[in-house]
């Protein structure tokens, strides 16, 4: 009986700790993707053309991929995203990306979304997207 009780209370400790490192190392995450949201919105300005911010983004070596709609519906321009990091994903989904999510607007009309060197940058911000989810 007792090696029961110490078996359960070391469990317990050993839980306890694991939850504290995990939340521990999810704040330290979280602290770098501000911190970078922060380096990204310093360099790119609301206002700048999307041709000025791929450039940023080539010249600084930051591949980025190209989305539809990260912000809002009813958008006619894509916005670009750059991964900074991965989270943990839920059981339902292959990966958790997290991205600077660059959103941009078009001048132009038309019926779906597209990218123009002419859009203008809105909103830097930081993305989670879930990926391969059911």
């Amino acid at each position: 009986m007792r090696g029961l009780i110490l078996f359960a209370v070391i469990a317990a400790a050993a839980s306890w700790v694991w939850a504290k490192r995990a939340e521990k190392l999810a704040q330290q995450r979280e602290l770098f993707y501000q911190a970078t949201l922060r380096s990204y919105s310093d360099a790119l300005r609301s206002g700048l053309t999307r041709k000025d911010v791929e450039s940023y983004l080539r010249a600084n070596n930051k591949p980025f991929r190209q989305m539809c709609c990260m912000g809002r519906s009813g958008k006619n321009a894509y916005d670009d995203l750059t991964k900074i990091g991965e989270e943990s994903p839920p059981w339902n989904c292959s990966a958790h990306n997290v991205y600077i999510g660059l959103e941009f607007v078009s001048a132009g009309t038309h019926p779906f979304p597209e990218a123009h060197e002419s859009d203008t940058l809105t909103k830097v911000r930081i993305f989670h997207w879930f990926e391969g989810c059911l």
